[in-house]
């Protein structure tokens, strides 16, 4: 892709409400932009400044980048689910009154039950497994399906 076919797609994104984007990488890989404010365009590369390591932007050569989609768009890995499945899942489960417990089934097989309500952050859900347990940051292509207790009982 070139500076110009990238900044064309950037410039053409609906930017009210935001979503996360999707960069994806001529290699397959995707790196997201979850803030306006993180992407920087310069003439030969994307500069992706994150808030938790501000003095490590991250350089991507526009050359090297294959597609610029939201990341609502962009299909579930095998084995996962997608941003827009985990979103609307998210919102349904951690909104809901009374907050009633549910299972996050990781891809790697691991199983977390989320006991009470977390808040969330674009791709990124926060769990407690139980009050003592340690938090977890789970990032949404990790997840291999969510299980409310409903369906937990009903297995």
């Amino acid at each position: 892709m070139t500076h110009d076919e990238f900044r064309q797609q950037y410039e053409a994104y609906e930017w009210d409400p935001y979503s996360p984007l999707a960069v994806v990488l001529t290699t397959g890989n995707h790196v997201y932009i979850d803030l306006p404010e993180q992407a920087a365009l310069a003439d030969d590369e994307l500069v992706i400044t994150r808030r938790k390591n501000p003095r490590k932007p991250e350089h991507y050569r526009y050359a090297d980048i294959a597609q610029l989609i939201p990341l609502s768009d962009l299909p579930a890995d095998p084995g996962g689910v997608s941003y827009a499945e985990f979103d609307a899942l998210m919102r349904e489960l951690i909104l809901r009154e009374p907050f009633r417990p549910f299972v996050v089934e990781l891809r790697n097989g691991e199983r977390i039950e989320v006991t009470r309500r977390a808040p969330r952050s674009g791709r990124f859900m926060r769990a407690w497994s139980d009050v003592a347990g340690p938090l977890r940051i789970i990032e949404f292509h990790d997840i291999a399906r969510i299980v409310t207790t409903a369906e937990v009982a009903s297995a």
